[in-house]
């Protein structure tokens, strides 16, 4: 999982892309709105109708301060679910936060509609992804 693969998923002319404390900030230019995004592991417990209740690990993290502002909230959260669909990673679980539960919205491993249901998600203590690549000292 590297940074030149979000990169090349978020370009100009939609999409400006800076790097502040580890993470990454996408922000979609006509809109001004940005999404911070963060590769660090973290495992959700997901309950599944067929396959009953499983553990699932992601390793990132998309993040925004806007889902808490009321104007324009339908608005960011479909930009949200698209800058979700961009990412070229086939396990996404997209989630919105309602009375502090992380509530299930999105998931690729649910292709039809379903009604949101919430998730306890557990940040792993330490990531064992680097951030960044080391530079050669040479």
């Amino acid at each position: 999982m590297n940074v030149k693969t979000i990169r090349d998923s978020f370009q100009a002319p939609d999409w400006s892309i800076s790097e502040e404390k580890g993470q990454m900030r996408l922000t979609h230019l006509s809109t001004q709105s940005e999404v911070k995004v963060e590769v660090h592991g973290w495992d959700i417990t997901v309950e599944y109708d067929d396959t009953g209740v499983e553990e699932e690990t992601y390793l990132l993290t998309l993040t925004s301060d806007c889902l808490a502002w009321k104007r324009g909230e339908d608005e960011h959260k479909r930009l949200m679910h698209d800058v979700l669909k961009k990412l070229p990673w086939e396990e996404k679980v997209g989630c919105h936060i309602e009375d502090g539960r992380f509530m299930v919205v999105y998931s690729a491993n649910l292709q039809h509609g379903f009604e949101p249901f919430p998730v306890t998600p557990r940040k792993w203590q330490e990531c064992p992804i680097p951030e960044k690549p080391e530079e050669d000292a040479c």
